[in-house]
């Protein structure tokens, strides 16, 4: 029998910015065993809200084994879910689910205009904090990647990758209980280009590309049936080496890029709409409209 977990509350942080900026952190303890820390994070202004899960969790294999996530905690099976790990971390040849969180990694910030959280990580002795954060003037969750200046160890190389599950995914697959894993016209749209009308495993992408909108060809959000609609990302290039997209049939899209050698930082963006359907052209339109909203700024 599946055990009920009952968390308490260990910790909880609130910050409010004067335009509405609003950041929350909740920090709670699991004796279920399968989560031992989670950390759920919720972030919002007037024109969305995100809500954010940091954990480290049980997995139960031949041998259990520690792992840690990030998790974007939408119901939805499609977007940036549960269903896949929408941000994933690389450094120095480590990824995100090897490293070990302690009580405390996780703290406010604020400036100005924005509001969120600080997380702090350690890759084997290399340093570097995760920053997410809302700003006033943008319906995206915003984020950066800091490379920090102590340590064992330095950050040498890093890598970000995101991932999303664009518009819908068919729960009936080839096995019982199993969605379905291929078959979809899924398509990355960019400021330049389409990408996926045949299949790209790992195409070179850059500035000129500006932004990027994870779509599907099929589900393309415009009407009853035709799934949730695509979802947003955004890089800042300035601090990037090199950088790939994937999107083939499968139901899963993604975007990696690395650190440029002597850069402090990895900046990037994502939007959705958790519960409310957008169309391919719509959500185009609305970023061709808006382009100061759904592009990184750096703290000034």
């Amino acid at each position: 029998m599946r055990s009920l977990m009952i968390a308490a509350v260990l910790a909880l942080y609130a910050s409010v910015g004067e335009a509405g900026v609003f950041a929350n952190l909740e920090e709670t303890a699991n004796p279920d065993r399968r989560t031992s820390v989670e950390r759920l994070m919720t972030f919002s202004n007037p024109m969305n809200s995100y809500r954010i899960r940091y954990r480290t969790f049980y997995v139960e294999e031949k041998r259990p084994w520690l792992s840690c996530g990030i998790d974007c905690y939408n119901t939805d099976k499609c977007g940036y879910s549960l269903f896949v790990s929408w941000l994933s971390l690389k450094v120095n040849g480590i990824v995100l689910n090897r490293i070990l969180p302690k009580e405390g990694d996780v703290r406010p910030y604020a400036s100005a205009d924005r509001r969120g959280f600080d997380i702090s990580m350690n890759f084997d002795g290399a340093h570097v904090v995760v920053r997410l954060y809302m700003r006033e003037d943008s319906p995206c969750l915003w984020g950066e990647l800091l490379p920090q200046d102590f340590g064992s160890d330095r950050v040498r190389e890093a890598e970000v990758t995101l991932s999303a599950c664009p518009s819908y995914v068919d729960p009936k697959g080839r096995q019982k209980g199993c969605a379905r894993f291929g078959d979809y016209r899924r398509r990355i749209f960019t400021a330049a280009r389409t990408l996926g009308e045949t299949p790209c495993r790992n195409v070179a992408v850059g500035p000129e590309d500006i932004w990027f909108i994870f779509a599907d060809a099929d589900y393309d959000g415009a009407g009853e049936g035709r799934g949730k609609g695509p979802c947003f990302a955004a890089v800042d290039f300035s601090g990037v080496q090199s950088a790939k997209a994937f999107v083939t049939d499968s139901w899963t899209s993604s975007l990696t890029f690395s650190l440029k050698p002597g850069a402090r930082r990895l900046g990037f963006g994502i939007w959705e709409s958790p519960g409310l359907q957008v169309s391919n052209g719509e959500l185009r339109r609305r970023v061709d409209a808006d382009k100061a909203a759904f592009a990184f700024r750096a703290e000034e």
